[in-house]
């Protein structure tokens, strides 16, 4: 256990987590709830906060390096500073990620016109657009350019698309609860 008061973290300090400000919030307001968490594995913490140990034990190392839990190899890892103060950082952190969020900008949308296979009005119309793709190429275009979920909506999809629509998702993790 640290025999040094709890430190008010700087800026310089909160940059350290501000890659992971959204869930190290998690589990500042896990520990907060309850206290008894410090002592806990980090599973047992990332569980209780619904974020990955690896972010509980990265949370924690920076909370033990300001003073604000314990960090003896083998002993419980108490508290060392209120629930309140803990509720706190937690809201701040939760602003910086609000903030970070902000400073990447709004996200990027982008429109994939696809063409039909076969004949028709609609290939007629758009056939001579440029950014015009076989909608097989678009769904291709559309998923590799995703980041963390894509989501499909397609009222008017060709026989290939569709093919190549169920391909894709068939090679996709389901939505944990799906």
């Amino acid at each position: 256990m640290s025999s040094m008061p709890p430190l008010e973290p700087t800026a310089a300090d909160l940059a350290q987590l501000r890659p992971i400000a959204d869930r190290a919030a998690l589990v500042v307001a896990a520990l907060a709830g309850q206290p008894t968490l410090a002592g806990a594995s980090d599973l047992t913490l990332s569980a209780a906060a619904g974020t990955g140990a690896s972010i509980a034990s990265a949370t924690r190392r920076v909370l033990a390096s300001w003073g604000w839990v314990g960090n003896s190899v083998g002993a419980p890892h108490p508290t060392l500073v209120s629930s309140q103060r803990l509720l706190a950082l937690s809201r701040r952190l939760r602003g910086i990620a609000d903030a970070a969020a902000l400073d990447e900008g709004p996200p990027v949308v982008e429109a994939v016109v696809t063409l039909p296979s076969a004949g028709g009005a609609l290939r007629a119309v758009l056939g001579g657009r440029p950014d015009a793709l076989a909608t097989r190429d678009g769904f291709g275009h559309v998923a590799a350019s995703a980041r963390n979920r894509l989501v499909f909506l397609a009222p008017f999809v060709d026989a290939p698309g569709a093919e190549a629509l169920v391909g894709m998702l068939a090679a996709t993790r389901p939505l944990s609860g799906s």
